[in-house]
């Protein structure tokens, strides 16, 4: 069992125009469904410093059909229609055997968290890419089953070795909880919910028979 971390650019990707225009958001789809008129309808958190020019680049994204926001504090929720025109990654998942675990939309492009079976898979989606002239990054590839020895799930395991790696424990800290989690594919609030998890279970698989 692999899990991967790639990243995935090009213009004619969902929302590229608005990644363009407004760098610095984070987009985190929580759900989506396929709707028969063409379009597909999502939630996603979006965590952006300047909401009023997010929703300006919202507003002229040809792969944005419609949108609203819900809830101003914080990270807001944002209701998204969204065109099936376009360049699109999920049925080519399925078509490879590939299943997002998790993804996150910024800086130009999107990161995917994925389960794959074998390293063939990954090939595949790197010789579609090839084809189509997307941009194809892959950030990590993790060999392990569903538990690890250490107690850990893939996930929890996976976020504490990128967190050792990018120096998130070092002190003073190498990187941020939202850089790390942009590395994961996920939002700071998932990234560090993650690693306290993983600590966790760590803590408790390793020492509390020992105590």
């Amino acid at each position: 069992m692999l899990v991967a971390t790639i990243r995935l650019s090009h213009p004619d990707l969902t929302m590229a125009r608005t990644f363009e225009r407004v760098p610095n958001v984070r987009v985190h789809p929580e759900h989506q469904t396929m709707i028969d008129d063409g379009f597909v309808h999502s939630y996603a958190t979006v965590c952006c410093a300047d909401l009023a020019r997010f929703d300006a680049a919202l507003a002229e994204d040809p792969t944005v059909l419609d949108w609203s926001r819900h809830g101003c504090d914080g990270d807001p929720v944002y209701a998204l229609e969204l065109s099936t025109d376009r360049l699109r990654f999920g049925p080519v998942f399925v078509d490879i055997g590939l299943q997002v675990l998790d993804l996150v939309g910024g800086d130009g492009g999107w990161t995917f968290r994925l389960r794959t079976p074998d390293r063939g898979s990954l090939a595949c989606l790197r010789r579609y890419c090839d084809e189509e002239g997307v941009s194809f990054e892959l950030r990590s590839l993790t060999d392990i089953g569903e538990e690890s020895a250490l107690g850990l799930t893939v996930e929890q395991r996976e976020a504490l070795r990128v967190a050792y790696e990018m120096g998130y424990f070092e002190e003073p800290r190498a990187v941020s909880l939202a850089e790390l989690g942009e590395r994961l594919g996920v939002s700071a609030t998932a990234a560090g919910r993650r690693l306290r998890r993983a600590t966790a279970a760590f803590i408790e698989h390793s020492l509390v028979d020992d105590v």
